[in-house]
């Protein structure tokens, strides 16, 4: 089937709304020193706020410069440290709340959309749990739930996206002299398929990326 060409611009506009969105839904990237551990029995909360924003398109489908795109996220992050999976594992779940306020490239108004984004459940594995050198290392598993409030006639600023993805991370982290950290991280994501995504369906190859840190302790006493 052929596409139209101002339906082949619309539907890239989309699709980069849609991919900003999802990504502030989903409790943003990791951050350094995410995989140092706590003790079993220890439970956090965290509540996550994400905010970006965008006033530029590269494209053609932008002629005059009007595309704008703003999302808001708020998350709230739940995990325990737990010795039932046999060695150290952090069971954990998050429920995002996301506002999409968008004029996508193309469109001749602004859209808006708020409400229940997709929840996430997982935990990381570990393989390695030494405090008390700072070194650690372990598995991360998130499922992505799709059951987030979706619009399929307006994918692009919908909280939810509409199919189920997994997220794995790699981690290993080691404390170099008093108070360096240096740390790695090798990730995989895997997206279903949305097969409603204004009456087609869309689909999305997986994403590998690495990511580094090094941080530091500016005080005698280590901050995690």
């Amino acid at each position: 089937m052929t596409t139209p060409p101002m339906l082949r611009r619309v539907i890239a506009g989309l699709t980069t709304a849609l991919t900003l969105s999802a990504a502030a839904a989903q409790a943003a990237d990791l951050n350094a020193r995410d995989f140092l551990s706590a003790p079993a029995g220890t439970s956090i909360g965290v509540l996550y706020l994400a905010s970006e924003q965008a006033n530029r398109y590269r494209g053609g489908a932008d002629p005059e410069g009007n595309a704008r795109l703003g999302v808001n996220a708020l998350a709230y992050r739940q995990l325990w440290f737990s010795d039932i999976c046999g060695r150290l594992c952090t069971p954990q779940f998050v429920l995002p709340l996301v506002e999409v306020d968008a004029r996508l490239p193309g469109a001749a108004e602004r859209e808006r959309q708020s409400g229940l984004g997709d929840p996430q459940l997982g935990g990381t594995l570990f393989f390695v749990d030494r405090p008390e050198d700072r070194a650690a290392s372990g598995l991360l598993t998130m499922l992505t739930l799709p059951v987030g409030e979706y619009d399929g006639q307006r994918p692009g600023t919908s909280p939810g996206a509409n199919r189920w993805a997994a997220t794995f991370v790699f981690n290993y982290t080691q404390g170099v002299g008093e108070r360096w950290v240096l740390e790695a991280n090798l990730e995989a994501q895997f997206y279903g398929d949305n097969d409603d995504y204004l009456g087609m369906t869309l689909e999305q190859d997986p994403l590998y990326r690495l990511q580094a840190f090094a941080s530091y302790d500016l005080t005698h006493t280590p901050c995690a």
